[in-house]
């Protein structure tokens, strides 16, 4: 150990040197545990009410009136979609029918086969298509409510003065909330109200 002299200023400098190096070490090793604990100080000393709520997106996707809009929309084509291939297959059904008549008198036409090979692609070129259509509009469909819903959760916080608005379902941001903060009906409310406007 060294002695300091008290009067003299050169020992001191290096004891101070070492100092601010050692916080400065400590200060990058524990930089984002010091960030955290300085927000949370900040948090805490604020004279503001800490307003924090989460919601579960599932709760609100389903009673979103937008929400149930778009689900009949994705009903609606599903029901289009299946009563073009409903009646493709009718028409195959009709043929083949037809050919299992006809191939036992051995007067199976090469028009009729044709028209059933025809027929057949048809049915799996509309399968595609439907589907496709059905994907695509079910993934605009998400992007336009997610967009929506994003767009009214920050306005009901910011109108309600929360600081934070958690989505927790899935999410794998934490494992526990308390109930109490859980405001998903106050938000499926506002939605469906700002909706109506």
């Amino acid at each position: 150990m060294k002695l300091i002299i008290l009067n003299s200023l050169e020992p001191m400098k290096h004891v101070l040197f070492m100092t601010n190096f050692r916080l400065f070490i400590n200060f990058r090793t524990f930089k984002p545990t010091l960030l955290i604990v300085i927000t949370l100080l900040s948090i805490s000393c604020s004279d503001n009410e800490f307003k924090t709520g989460y919601i579960n997106i599932n709760i609100i996707r389903q009673e979103y009136t937008l929400s149930k809009y778009y689900k009949n929309r994705l009903e609606q084509l599903e029901e289009v979609s299946t009563q073009s291939l409903f009646d493709i297959q009718n028409k195959i059904n009709t043929i083949s029918k037809s050919i299992k008549q006809r191939n036992s008198k051995l007067e199976v036409e090469q028009e009729v086969l044709k028209s059933l090979y025809l027929l057949r692609t048809e049915f799996k070129d509309t399968q595609n298509k439907n589907i496709k259509m059905i994907e695509d509009s079910a993934l605009h469909y998400r992007e336009i409510l997610n967009a929506e819903i994003n767009k009214m959760v920050f306005s009901f916080g910011e109108k309600n003065n929360y600081k934070y608005v958690f989505n927790p379902a899935g999410s794998g941001n934490f494992m526990f909330a308390d109930s109490s903060l859980d405001i998903t009906k106050k938000v499926v409310i506002y939605l469906n109200s700002e909706k109506q406007k």
